[in-house]
């Protein structure tokens, strides 16, 4: 029923609201990897130097000249590193370790070998992960289809956190009474 949705809009995702920050950060820094590492959107755009040199270790190999990473190559090391550090602790509820998140780096982030299709469905795959997770645990996701409009963010000026919750709910289609009524019995 509507009342129920609104309650939870106004509830919020509570205790749950670091994790969901975390995943909402992880899908933007997948977005940048794949924008950066296949710039038209396709795997036929693999971009496979910058994969390779994104996991070079010091950014260099002993072999060749020393090179420092080019930007593009330390922002697909951040991003996926803070990528799959979010994955970790949404899962299990514990920081990663030093020896998962190298595993979880050689598991996701494209390489040198990677084939440009599998290194595209592997970020896809790891952007389902949390699109599922704030599907399940972020109201404001989870209810983001019902919406007549988008969410507001507060209004400049405005002190009133429960009248930008109410203005939410509005935007979802309640009536001011099913409004009333709900606060009524908080």
């Amino acid at each position: 029923m509507n009342i129920e949705i609104a309650k939870e809009l106004v509830k919020g995702p509570g205790a749950e609201s670091g994790r969901v920050a975390l995943a909402k950060e992880a899908l933007v820094s997948i977005a940048e990897v794949k924008h950066i590492l296949f710039p038209d959107g396709t795997p036929k755009s693999f971009k496979r130097s910058t994969a390779f040199a994104s996991n070079l270790p010091g950014g260099s190999l002993p072999i060749l000249p020393q090179r420092a990473w080019g930007k593009a190559e330390q922002d697909v090391f951040r991003l996926m590193s803070t990528a799959l550090s979010a994955r970790q602790l949404i899962q299990s509820g514990v920081a990663v370790r030093p020896d998962e998140a190298t595993r979880l780096l050689k598991q996701f982030t494209p390489s040198l070998g990677s084939n440009p299709e599998a290194a595209f469905n592997g970020l896809t795959q790891l952007e389902d992960f949390y699109k599922e997770y704030l599907g399940n645990s972020d109201p404001e996701t989870r209810f983001k289809n019902r919406m007549k409009s988008r969410f507001i963010s507060p209004k400049e000026g405005s002190n009133s956190l429960l009248q930008n919750k109410i203005q939410k709910a509005l935007n979802l289609g309640y009536s001011q009474e099913e409004i009333n009524e709900y606060l009524k019995g908080q």
